[in-house]
């Protein structure tokens, strides 16, 4: 939408979107007209996902963080691989394990 070039950090940022709204039920950006919605897009930032969805912070207390890197405005800043990113999903269900996460996470196969 603003005109920079495009490259696989685009299709991460999409990846982001429904990661984000298969956790929480609903989209991280939505307005009433499409020219609303892209604007929030591209100038807001998005609700976190505990506020959307208080429970995931009991289960998944890192999910947050690593939603916010894959919705970065800037490409820099979000995961610049899809095996970063998965890499951080991983880390982030190990890690809540560990900690006495929910028995509702799956196990690794």
């Amino acid at each position: 939408m603003a005109g920079k070039k495009v490259d696989g950090r685009s299709d991460l940022y999409s990846l982001g979107v429904m990661f984000y709204q298969m956790l929480s039920g609903t989209a991280p950006f939505r307005g009433e007209s499409m020219a609303t919605l892209m604007y929030k897009i591209a100038n807001e930032p998005h609700a976190s996902v505990f506020e959307v969805k208080p429970e995931l912070s009991d289960v998944l207390p890192c999910i947050a963080a690593i939603i916010d890197k894959a919705l970065a405005k800037d490409p820099d800043q979000r995961y610049q691989t899809g095996q970063e990113f998965a890499a951080a999903i991983k880390a982030c269900i190990e890690s809540s394990k560990k900690d006495g996460g929910s028995d509702a996470l799956p196990e690794n196969e």
